[in-house]
């Protein structure tokens, strides 16, 4: 039980926001492994670390004057003159990146460059160069394909080949680019910048009326007023219309063709008998954390919404995850869980190099938080928690209560190494854990989503849910959790929508006060123990196990300065703090009561 779990490491930072890797658009090219990469320019930290774990050789040659920065040592810097020969041998790179606009300008002018460039190219070498407008030409090498990227500047984390409108069209429409500003920002810069002229401006007339105020506003409309005409979808038209960032791959190979998805893909969809060739494709690589997955999206033929979703890693750390997502997937499946829900499929997964790739069908539907009414009559709220209910009655197993309560206790040591609660906190905790193995009954154990937020979950055209995202699944996981996290989830949200932006205040407002969200979230849990046979007196100790488990889980995005501000840590403690608050009350009491009933 809990075996996906139990085999992780929670290391506090160790997946930090920000700290996140570059080059995205590496994933885009045939290889994920070139051999000896060769950068003409300074590329950034986060790409220079990418390509150190992903070449067998990183050369660097800054240009000239630049003071380079503190590099990895597996990175070699190369010091010479723009003007004068590559201290390389010929052919011996697999791959030559040309970072930065000045360096794509030099290149292209320079003959003798662009002769270098050619001199030490390896056959069927790649060259990658990024630039604004049209693409600079290198005489004897062939354009293989173009890209077009987002955002503007930085990091790469939208990749599309740039002759294919339908695809671009499907990512601007579905949001899946980075600004590059924001426009809301830029907004409430123009009206702070007006206010204050204003206000100055009346101060220099000596009195504030009225129509004083009328005239200098109609004085400030022309050179202020125009941010706040700017329409909403100023960056989506923006990435419709214009050129912007572009990307072209340039090689001496004529096999080498961007228009196809790239060969290690198609590589692994062929050994499961999926042929890719002919599908349209889209590259989406944005996030803050490492954890997050590269997205292919895949379209076959001329449809304008994709078939196929396929993920990869960005580190081999990540790797026991995306293959966990497989494999729970495939379990549901053939437990013919998917032919009643709405799951993804996944249509062919392995190894590309030594990163983790699955493809799946691609569940279409619209984000759950952007149809929800945030009440506990909304059907869609009440259709998701039905969707987590049916999870646990068609999945349970039973074990005995003891076993449970000894891997809950192994989660607790963990725990206690990393937070270090007071005395009284600690017992608390552990007296409820020990409660779990106190009687003789069986314990139902369930097959577990381990992430089940609004933001996995998306409404089908039909109105069903579907649940997406399966990394952190259990086969034999604990009842309640995947329900406790969700109304957390969905109660945070709907305090938002009241004005409460602390994200204690706002859970706890639902969770251990009284609200008319609360009496729903106790009726769900009740009807939840009563389908799945949770017995009256696992749902305190499952309650209070549940947060020290997600609080085990968001160390890895805490830095160990900061681990006592977890927002699940802090809404165990302040749940240990109260006990008889009502709601938890009525939650527990209530549970007992229904079951001697």
């Amino acid at each position: 039980m809990l075996e996906r779990t139990l085999s992780s490491d929670f290391v506090p930072g160790s997946n930090l926001r920000g700290d996140v890797s570059g080059a995205n658009w590496l994933f885009a090219l045939p290889n994920l492994r070139p051999g000896t990469v060769l950068c003409l320019g300074m590329p950034s930290p986060a790409a220079i670390q990418a390509l150190v774990r992903r070449t067998g050789r990183l050369l660097i040659c800054p240009p000239a004057g630049a003071m380079p920065g503190p590099c990895p040592p597996q990175a070699h810097l190369l010091i010479c003159r723009a003007d004068e020969a590559l201290p390389l041998a010929d052919g011996c790179a697999d791959l030559i990146v040309i970072t930065g606009r000045s360096m794509a300008r030099r290149v292209a002018r320079k003959a003798t460059l662009q002769a270098e460039v050619r001199r030490v190219l390896a056959p069927g070498g790649l060259v990658y160069v990024e630039g604004w407008g049209a693409p600079p030409a290198l005489t004897g090498l062939r354009t293989v394909g173009r890209l077009w990227l987002t955002p503007l500047l930085g990091e790469v984390h939208t990749a599309v080949p740039a002759d294919d409108r339908l695809t671009r069209r499907f990512f601007v429409q579905r949001r899946l680019f980075t600004p590059t500003f924001s426009l809301r920002a830029l907004k409430r810069i123009g009206r702070h910048a007006q206010q204050r002229h204003l206000s100055r401006a009346v101060e220099s007339e000596g009195h504030d009326s009225a129509s004083v105020r009328r005239g200098l506003k109609r004085r400030l409309r022309r050179p202020f007023g125009w941010i706040e005409q700017l329409p909403g979808n100023l960056e989506r038209v923006w990435y419709q219309r214009a050129n912007g960032r572009r990307a072209v791959l340039f090689s001496a190979d004529a096999r080498v063709d961007l228009a196809n998805p790239p060969a290690y893909l198609r590589a692994l969809a062929t050994e499961a008998g999926l042929p890719l060739d002919g599908y349209r494709w889209g590259l989406w690589a944005g996030g803050q954390y490492s954890s997050r997955k590269v997205l292919f999206y895949l379209f076959e033929g001329v449809q304008a919404t994709p078939r196929y979703l396929v993920k990869l890693v960005r580190d081999v750390a990540f790797n026991p995850r995306l293959e966990n997502e497989a494999r729970a997937l495939c379990q549901l499946h053939a437990l013919g869980f998917g032919k009643q829900h709405l799951l993804p499929q996944v249509a062919f997964s392995g190894c590309a190099g030594d990163l983790s790739v699955v493809g799946e069908t691609l569940v279409e539907g619209a984000p759950f938080l952007s149809r929800t009414a945030l009440s506990p009559t909304c059907p869609l709220a009440q259709a998701a928690v039905a969707w987590l209910t049916d999870l646990g009655t068609e999945t349970v197993t039973w074990q005995p209560a003891q076993a449970v309560a000894s891997a809950l206790e192994q989660l607790f040591e963990r725990f206690q190494a990393l937070y270090h609660l007071p005395d009284a906190e600690r017992d608390f905790l552990a007296g409820q854990i020990a409660r779990l193995g106190e009687t003789e009954q069986p314990f139902p154990l369930v097959f577990q989503h381990g992430d089940p937020g609004p933001w996995n979950m998306l409404v089908a055209p039909d109105g069903r849910i579907a649940l997406l995202d399966w990394e952190s699944a259990e086969t034999q996981g604990m009842p309640l959790w995947d329900l406790f996290y969700f109304l957390r989830s969905y109660a945070l949200n709907v305090s938002r929508t009241q004005g409460i932006s602390n994200r204690l205040a706002g859970v706890t407002r639902h969770f251990l006060a009284e609200s008319p969200l609360s009496a729903w979230i106790v009726e769900t849990v009740h009807h939840y123990c009563a389908q799945v046979g949770v017995g009256s007196q696992y749902v305190e100790p499952l309650y209070y196990a549940c947060w020290m488990h997600r609080a085990l889980k968001q160390a890895t995005l805490l830095s160990p300065q900061r681990l006592a501000q977890g927002a699940y840590l802090q809404l165990l403690r302040r749940s240990i703090a109260e006990p008889d608050a009502p709601t938890l009350r009525r939650l527990f009491t209530g549970a007992r009561n229904l079951c001697a009933q």
